[in-house]
């Protein structure tokens, strides 16, 4: 009998101590029950297979959407559809304990999933802090925590170091053009208003209250910035050459000076994971190579 408790007493204690079960609440304001460690993980976005991958779980993610392309190991995971619209019967034969849905347009199908027993977890995040908190959240549902909170703390020091860099500069205005028709920047709210700032730049339309606003050419060329940056999904390092040539852009600064850019990587900048930090630190290095 002594053995027999002794036994149950270790099994209860090993339980316990592997986190699980565990439950969370994810960006969405919804609670997940994890009852044991994940080894089927689905992810519904790149960010999310982003963190999964960063955080060591690529052998357990199961499945992702069309478009999640980084790192070059998730090409080869099975496909579930694309970000709009992920099929739900291809899920459900993948047989995930964990999916880790995106936000918005995935609200329903993250609602439905979690009312059919499986457990989901909504990262949507809004500012760089919030994604490092998800970072961290996905290691606690996916235990691996301990290399989540060691990846932040890592991210957290290059996004000091970007931060001490910037201290005491001059802040140049920066137009970031995401595209042409119409002409759409980044307003007050999104990642890369966010990012420009933390770099050390001004950017040129952030007083305007919305993620990303359709913008008038007058109005660029009224703000007059110092530095162009684009980050067109398709038209990576070939948009410079357009931009210089557009009537009445001769006599914006950044065009004269010769500091348009567009040969960053969009992907680094649009989608909402740890590699935010790598283009924040792409973004500092344009704006101070812009120095004069």
């Amino acid at each position: 009998m002594t053995k027999i408790i002794g036994s149950f007493l270790l099994l209860i204690s090993a339980v316990f101590s592997s986190g699980f079960p565990v439950t969370l609440t994810d960006d969405a304001g919804r609670s997940a029950l994890i009852s044991k460690e994940p080894k089927r993980i689905i992810s519904l976005a790149p960010s999310n297979t982003e963190i999964l991958f960063m955080l060591g779980l690529g052998d357990k993610v199961a499945g992702v959407s069309n478009i999640c392309d980084y790192p070059a190991e998730a090409k080869k995971k099975e496909k579930v559809g694309d970000f709009f619209s992920p099929s739900l019967e291809k899920i459900l034969m993948l047989k995930p304990d964990l999916v880790l849905a995106g936000g918005g347009v995935q609200k329903e199908l993250a609602i439905k999933l979690s009312t059919m027993g499986i457990p989901v977890l909504t990262l949507y995040p809004k500012d760089l802090n919030q994604v490092l908190m998800d970072a961290v959240l996905v290691g606690k549902a996916a235990g691996k925590e301990k290399e989540a909170l060691t990846l932040v703390n890592s991210l957290k020091e290059r996004i000091k170091a970007v931060k001490e860099k910037a201290k005491n500069r001059k802040k140049p205005k920066v137009y970031f053009e995401i595209w042409n028709q119409p002409v759409t920047s980044a307003g007050k709210g999104s990642f890369i208003d966010e990012l420009i700032s933390l770099a050390g730049g001004e950017n040129i339309f952030s007083d305007i209250d919305k993620t990303f606003p359709e913008v008038s050419v007058e109005e660029i060329i009224k703000r007059n910035p110092g530095i162009i940056i684009t980050a067109y999904m398709e038209k990576k390092g070939k948009m410079k050459k357009e931009i210089t040539a557009r009537a009445g852009w001769g006599s914006i600064k950044a065009v004269k000076e010769d500091k348009v850019f567009d040969d960053l990587n969009p992907d680094l900048l649009l989608r909402s994971g740890p590699r935010l930090v790598d283009g924040l630190e792409e973004l500092s290095k344009k704006i101070f190579s812009a120095e004069k």
